[in-house]
């Protein structure tokens, strides 16, 4: 008993005046992990917000371009640059209403003529389209400069695209 008792006295001896050893994790701990983990996500999702916002954009860029391409093809497929006609110059003061020498800054339809069966009465697009002669030389009355410029809003702003072609005199 008396090697008994000795351990007793020991360990209740070691218990006094020492904490004990606490097991768990203390409010401030917590609260520090989880101002860390918010913030973690936080930015998570403002990556996949500007993400969406890229693709939204990429996507209106994309079909921007595409409308202004088929709109050069279908000027160059259906042959309709005016070559020989007075309207046709070299520089972009001549303005008419056929839809194919618009004045700097006029945005049209992009069922406007002469493109009136091609494209649907109700588009996020509208355009401006102008047709010049390459240069005066005599080999450049033969080169018409084909310009598309295709316009849209988005959250608010305007955006555009610019497309450049060329057509020979057939």
């Amino acid at each position: 008993m008396k090697g008994q008792r000795r351990y007793a006295d020991t360990h209740s001896q070691q218990n006094r005046g020492i904490p004990m050893k606490k097991k768990g994790f203390s409010l401030l701990e917590v609260m520090t992990a989880l101002l860390v983990i918010t913030i973690g996500i936080l930015g998570v999702a403002s990556v996949y917000i500007w993400t969406l916002t890229g693709a939204e954009h990429g996507t209106q860029v994309g079909a921007a371009l595409q409308t202004a391409q088929a709109l050069i093809g279908l000027i160059k497929s259906e042959n309709q640059v005016p070559f020989g006609s007075p309207s046709l110059q070299v520089d972009d003061s001549y303005q008419d209403n056929s839809g194919l020498f618009d004045a700097s800054g006029v945005q049209r339809p992009l069922n406007y003529k002469p493109f009136a069966s091609n494209f649907p009465a109700h588009s996020p697009f509208t355009r401006n389209i102008h047709i010049s002669l390459l240069g005066e030389e005599s080999y450049q009355q033969n080169i018409a400069v084909i310009q598309v410029k295709v316009f849209w809003k988005e959250k608010g702003a305007e955006k555009d695209v610019s497309f450049v072609a060329y057509q020979r005199q057939p």
